[in-house]
């Protein structure tokens, strides 16, 4: 109250401030989620491919059956990191929005300036109000995105682990099929 007086800002104005500052929160909070998916997806990807290229031979189970286990858990977790990671950003546009902010509802005005009049008539409580409806969904939006991006790097963890110890195995394994096959 003391702030808002000191500002010279009324009710009315600290609601607004307060709702363009949640809305610049949550859309930075989600373009992170994003850009974060992006390097999980990436890194996931790119483990998937060298396994399947560079390992050939204990993928197809030439090493042993607990080798193929292994590397079949190694790339079921990564491919579920990186379809998590995928899932992140991938636009969930089926949903249908109301209010004066919505991409899609504003794309639902036959013309621009309808969709101007029809914001133009609205009270500056209207509007905060329906900035608030907004950061609500950014938040529903933002929420499923984090959840998303944790399933993404906790499996991408196990399979990052999974992967350097079936190498390691598979290492193992070739290299003791070596010994044997130098000492017979």
């Amino acid at each position: 109250m003391i702030e808002r007086e000191a500002h010279g800002l009324s009710g009315q104005q600290e609601h607004g401030r307060f709702a363009d500052f949640l809305h610049q929160s949550l859309n930075h909070n989600i373009a992170l989620a994003d850009r974060k998916s992006s390097i999980v997806f990436t890194l996931a990807t790119a483990v998937i491919v060298f396994a399947l290229q560079h390992d050939e031979a204990a993928i197809r189970g030439q090493l042993g059956l607990l080798t193929q286990a292994a590397w079949s858990g190694v790339l079921l977790a990564l491919l579920v990191s990186a379809a998590s990671a995928f899932a992140v950003v991938f636009p969930r546009i089926h949903r249908q929005r109301n209010g004066f902010l919505f991409w899609s509802s504003v794309a639902r005005h036959p013309t621009a300036a309808h969709y101007a009049g029809a914001v133009a008539g609205q009270t500056p409580a209207a509007l905060d109000a329906a900035k608030f409806e907004h950061c609500y969904a950014l938040a529903r939006i933002c929420d499923a995105k984090y959840r998303l991006l944790q399933l993404a790097m906790i499996m991408a963890a196990v399979g990052l682990g999974g992967f350097v110890a079936a190498s390691a195995v598979a290492a193992f394994a070739q290299g003791t099929h070596i010994i044997r096959l130098a000492v017979a």
